[in-house]
Protein backbone atom coordinates (compact mmCIF):
# COMPACT_ATOMS: atom_id res chain seq x y z
CA UNK A 1 0.00 0.00 0.00
CA UNK A 2 1.16 3.36 -0.82
CA UNK A 3 -0.05 6.29 0.79
CA UNK A 4 0.13 9.93 -0.51
CA UNK A 5 -0.05 13.42 1.16
CA UNK A 6 0.56 17.06 -0.94
CA UNK A 7 -0.23 20.35 -0.41
CA UNK A 8 -1.26 21.38 -4.31
CA UNK A 9 -0.76 25.44 -3.37
CA UNK A 10 -4.06 27.52 -3.88
CA UNK A 11 -6.03 24.72 -6.17
CA UNK A 12 -3.19 24.22 -9.08
CA UNK A 13 -4.65 27.09 -11.05
CA UNK A 14 -2.24 26.85 -13.85
CA UNK A 15 -2.49 24.40 -16.63
CA UNK A 16 0.50 23.50 -17.12
CA UNK A 17 1.46 22.81 -12.62
CA UNK A 18 -1.83 21.27 -13.19
CA UNK A 19 -0.96 18.81 -16.01
CA UNK A 20 2.24 18.29 -13.67
CA UNK A 21 0.45 17.06 -10.85
CA UNK A 22 -1.81 14.65 -12.50
CA UNK A 23 1.44 13.21 -14.48
CA UNK A 24 3.22 13.32 -11.24
CA UNK A 25 0.40 10.94 -9.57
CA UNK A 26 -0.19 8.69 -11.94
CA UNK A 27 3.67 7.48 -12.50
CA UNK A 28 3.32 6.86 -8.63
CA UNK A 29 0.47 4.80 -8.49
CA UNK A 30 -0.38 5.51 -4.70
CA UNK A 31 -3.57 3.71 -3.60
CA UNK A 32 -4.69 6.22 -1.57
CA UNK A 33 -3.98 10.56 -2.15
CA UNK A 34 -4.21 13.27 0.50
CA UNK A 35 -4.21 16.67 -1.19
CA UNK A 36 -4.83 19.94 0.66
CA UNK A 37 -5.85 23.71 -0.94
CA UNK A 38 -7.92 22.56 -3.69
CA UNK A 39 -9.47 25.89 -4.08
CA UNK A 40 -12.65 26.24 -6.38
CA UNK A 41 -12.09 22.31 -7.26
CA UNK A 42 -15.85 22.74 -5.54
CA UNK A 43 -17.17 25.32 -8.08
CA UNK A 44 -19.68 24.40 -10.74
CA UNK A 45 -20.88 21.23 -9.06
CA UNK A 46 -17.52 20.18 -8.66
CA UNK A 47 -16.40 20.56 -12.09
CA UNK A 48 -12.62 20.98 -11.50
CA UNK A 49 -12.81 17.62 -8.70
CA UNK A 50 -14.11 15.37 -11.41
CA UNK A 51 -11.63 16.13 -13.95
CA UNK A 52 -9.04 15.75 -11.85
CA UNK A 53 -10.49 12.50 -10.71
CA UNK A 54 -10.64 11.20 -14.37
CA UNK A 55 -7.38 12.49 -15.32
CA UNK A 56 -5.07 11.21 -12.35
CA UNK A 57 -7.23 8.09 -12.73
CA UNK A 58 -9.09 7.73 -9.39
CA UNK A 59 -12.56 6.70 -9.10
CA UNK A 60 -13.59 7.85 -5.29
CA UNK A 61 -12.94 10.88 -3.09
CA UNK A 62 -13.51 11.68 0.45
CA UNK A 63 -13.94 15.58 0.20
CA UNK A 64 -13.55 18.03 3.15
CA UNK A 65 -15.17 21.76 2.53
CA UNK A 66 -13.53 24.78 4.21
CA UNK A 67 -16.01 27.47 5.28
CA UNK A 68 -12.83 29.28 4.16
CA UNK A 69 -12.11 27.34 0.40
CA UNK A 70 -9.34 25.98 1.68
CA UNK A 71 -10.56 22.47 1.00
CA UNK A 72 -8.95 19.00 0.78
CA UNK A 73 -9.87 15.52 0.12
CA UNK A 74 -8.70 12.06 0.00
CA UNK A 75 -8.96 10.06 -3.33
CA UNK A 76 -8.64 6.04 -3.96
CA UNK A 77 -9.95 3.73 -6.05
CA UNK A 78 -11.42 2.04 -3.16
CA UNK A 79 -14.53 3.63 -2.09
CA UNK A 80 -14.64 5.35 1.08
CA UNK A 81 -16.64 5.07 4.36
CA UNK A 82 -17.88 7.23 6.72
CA UNK A 83 -16.70 10.24 5.47
CA UNK A 84 -16.92 12.72 8.20
CA UNK A 85 -16.00 16.73 7.40
CA UNK A 86 -14.40 18.96 10.18
CA UNK A 87 -14.97 22.76 8.76
CA UNK A 88 -16.69 25.06 11.81
CA UNK A 89 -14.05 26.86 13.63
CA UNK A 90 -10.77 25.63 11.36
CA UNK A 91 -8.62 27.90 10.05
CA UNK A 92 -8.56 25.26 6.59
CA UNK A 93 -10.41 22.05 7.35
CA UNK A 94 -9.95 18.16 8.13
CA UNK A 95 -11.69 15.25 6.80
CA UNK A 96 -12.12 11.80 8.14
CA UNK A 97 -12.94 8.41 6.29
CA UNK A 98 -12.40 4.83 6.22
CA UNK A 99 -11.26 2.83 2.78
CA UNK A 100 -10.71 -1.15 2.87
CA UNK A 101 -7.45 -1.89 1.42
CA UNK A 102 -5.97 -5.20 0.86
CA UNK A 103 -9.25 -6.40 2.70
CA UNK A 104 -7.93 -4.25 6.07
CA UNK A 105 -10.09 -1.42 6.95
CA UNK A 106 -8.34 1.81 7.60
CA UNK A 107 -9.34 4.76 8.88
CA UNK A 108 -7.88 7.81 7.24
CA UNK A 109 -7.25 11.95 8.54
CA UNK A 110 -6.34 14.41 6.42
CA UNK A 111 -6.12 17.51 7.79
CA UNK A 112 -4.17 21.21 7.11
CA UNK A 113 -4.06 22.94 10.41
CA UNK A 114 -3.94 26.82 10.95
CA UNK A 115 -0.60 28.51 9.63
CA UNK A 116 -1.51 31.08 12.31
CA UNK A 117 -0.12 29.64 15.72
CA UNK A 118 0.81 26.02 18.02
CA UNK A 119 -2.13 27.42 19.96
CA UNK A 120 -4.39 27.93 17.10
CA UNK A 121 -3.41 24.32 15.73
CA UNK A 122 -3.69 22.29 18.96
CA UNK A 123 -7.12 23.64 19.62
CA UNK A 124 -8.00 22.24 15.77
CA UNK A 125 -6.45 18.75 17.07
CA UNK A 126 -8.28 18.54 19.91
CA UNK A 127 -11.27 18.36 18.21
CA UNK A 128 -9.87 15.86 15.43
CA UNK A 129 -8.28 13.90 18.73
CA UNK A 130 -11.65 12.90 19.82
CA UNK A 131 -12.49 10.61 17.00
CA UNK A 132 -8.93 8.88 17.11
CA UNK A 133 -8.76 5.75 17.67
CA UNK A 134 -5.18 4.53 17.78
CA UNK A 135 -5.62 0.62 18.70
CA UNK A 136 -6.77 0.40 15.26
CA UNK A 137 -5.72 1.19 11.77
CA UNK A 138 -5.20 4.68 11.33
CA UNK A 139 -3.41 7.12 8.97
CA UNK A 140 -3.12 10.92 10.21
CA UNK A 141 -1.59 12.61 7.52
CA UNK A 142 -1.37 16.38 6.26
CA UNK A 143 0.18 20.01 5.95
CA UNK A 144 0.71 20.68 9.94
CA UNK A 145 2.13 24.09 9.72
CA UNK A 146 4.23 22.47 12.91
CA UNK A 147 7.65 21.38 13.33
CA UNK A 148 9.33 18.41 14.97
CA UNK A 149 11.37 17.59 17.83
CA UNK A 150 12.98 14.95 16.12
CA UNK A 151 14.12 16.82 13.07
CA UNK A 152 16.60 18.52 15.65
CA UNK A 153 16.50 22.38 14.02
CA UNK A 154 18.92 25.50 15.24
CA UNK A 155 16.20 26.81 17.41
CA UNK A 156 18.29 29.88 18.36
CA UNK A 157 18.85 30.52 14.43
CA UNK A 158 15.11 29.74 13.44
CA UNK A 159 13.77 32.03 16.07
CA UNK A 160 15.96 34.87 14.71
CA UNK A 161 15.14 34.50 11.67
CA UNK A 162 11.24 34.59 12.33
CA UNK A 163 11.69 37.74 14.77
CA UNK A 164 13.75 39.22 11.20
CA UNK A 165 10.53 38.28 9.46
CA UNK A 166 8.38 39.68 12.00
CA UNK A 167 6.54 36.02 12.44
CA UNK A 168 5.93 33.88 15.51
CA UNK A 169 4.53 31.07 13.65
CA UNK A 170 6.73 28.51 15.28
CA UNK A 171 6.61 30.17 18.35
CA UNK A 172 7.96 33.73 20.27
CA UNK A 173 10.31 32.85 22.66
CA UNK A 174 11.10 29.47 22.14
CA UNK A 175 10.22 26.79 19.30
CA UNK A 176 6.98 25.16 19.73
CA UNK A 177 6.36 21.49 18.59
CA UNK A 178 3.24 20.58 21.21
CA UNK A 179 1.50 19.53 18.13
CA UNK A 180 3.84 16.65 16.65
CA UNK A 181 4.76 15.83 19.97
CA UNK A 182 0.55 15.22 20.68
CA UNK A 183 0.17 12.78 17.90
CA UNK A 184 3.23 10.92 19.46
CA UNK A 185 1.72 11.20 22.88
CA UNK A 186 -1.34 9.37 21.16
CA UNK A 187 0.77 6.47 19.98
CA UNK A 188 1.00 7.60 16.16
CA UNK A 189 4.23 6.96 14.63
CA UNK A 190 6.07 9.68 12.63
CA UNK A 191 6.97 8.03 9.69
CA UNK A 192 9.05 9.65 7.85
CA UNK A 193 11.56 10.27 11.11
CA UNK A 194 11.04 6.92 11.65
CA UNK A 195 12.58 5.64 8.87
CA UNK A 196 14.61 8.25 7.06
CA UNK A 197 18.51 8.23 7.46
CA UNK A 198 18.47 12.00 7.72
CA UNK A 199 16.64 15.05 7.89
CA UNK A 200 13.77 15.46 5.11
CA UNK A 201 12.35 18.65 4.69
CA UNK A 202 8.91 19.38 2.56
CA UNK A 203 9.91 23.57 2.13
CA UNK A 204 11.02 25.25 0.58
CA UNK A 205 10.62 24.20 -3.21
CA UNK A 206 11.57 26.13 -6.48
CA UNK A 207 7.93 27.54 -6.65
CA UNK A 208 8.58 28.18 -3.08
CA UNK A 209 5.77 31.39 -2.73
CA UNK A 210 5.09 31.39 0.87
CA UNK A 211 7.24 33.71 3.17
CA UNK A 212 6.92 31.31 5.81
CA UNK A 213 8.86 29.13 4.06
CA UNK A 214 12.20 31.06 5.39
CA UNK A 215 14.39 27.93 5.88
CA UNK A 216 14.30 24.12 5.32
CA UNK A 217 11.40 23.20 7.61
CA UNK A 218 9.77 19.75 7.92
CA UNK A 219 5.80 20.71 7.56
CA UNK A 220 4.15 17.89 6.15
CA UNK A 221 3.69 14.28 8.44
CA UNK A 222 2.44 10.77 7.65
CA UNK A 223 1.47 9.12 10.72
CA UNK A 224 0.48 5.85 11.16
CA UNK A 225 -0.91 3.81 14.34
CA UNK A 226 1.31 0.58 15.83
CA UNK A 227 -0.88 -1.73 13.78
CA UNK A 228 0.19 -0.07 10.40
CA UNK A 229 3.71 0.72 11.50
CA UNK A 230 4.12 -3.01 11.60
CA UNK A 231 4.30 -2.97 7.96
CA UNK A 232 6.29 0.39 7.34
CA UNK A 233 8.83 -0.28 4.38
CA UNK A 234 9.59 2.86 3.80
CA UNK A 235 8.52 6.89 3.62
CA UNK A 236 10.18 9.75 2.24
CA UNK A 237 9.65 13.17 0.94
CA UNK A 238 10.20 13.35 -2.58
CA UNK A 239 12.18 15.87 -3.70
CA UNK A 240 12.81 15.85 -7.94
CA UNK A 241 12.77 18.07 -10.60
CA UNK A 242 9.14 17.66 -10.84
CA UNK A 243 7.93 18.35 -7.35
CA UNK A 244 9.89 21.35 -6.96
CA UNK A 245 7.76 22.29 -9.43
CA UNK A 246 4.10 21.23 -8.81
CA UNK A 247 3.49 22.97 -5.47
CA UNK A 248 5.71 25.11 -2.94
CA UNK A 249 5.59 22.23 -0.44
CA UNK A 250 7.09 18.62 -1.29
CA UNK A 251 5.00 15.66 -1.36
CA UNK A 252 5.37 12.80 1.67
CA UNK A 253 4.95 9.41 0.61
CA UNK A 254 4.69 5.79 3.06
CA UNK A 255 4.61 2.89 1.75
CA UNK A 256 3.37 -0.02 3.82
Amino acid sequence: MKILYLNVLKGCEEPDRFDKLVRFLREEKADVVGLSELYGWDKDNFKRLAYFKKAAGYEFDAFGFSENNRHLALFSNQPFQDVQVYSRGFHCAAVRSAVKLGGKKIVFFLAHLSPRSEDDRLAELGVLSKDFNTSTAQVFMGDLNSLSKRDHYDSAGLLAEMKRLGLEKFGKDEIRTEVTAFLEQQGLVDTVSHTASGFEYSVPTDYNKDAGHFSRLRLDYIYVSGQVAAGLKNAHILRNQTTNEISDHFPVIAEI
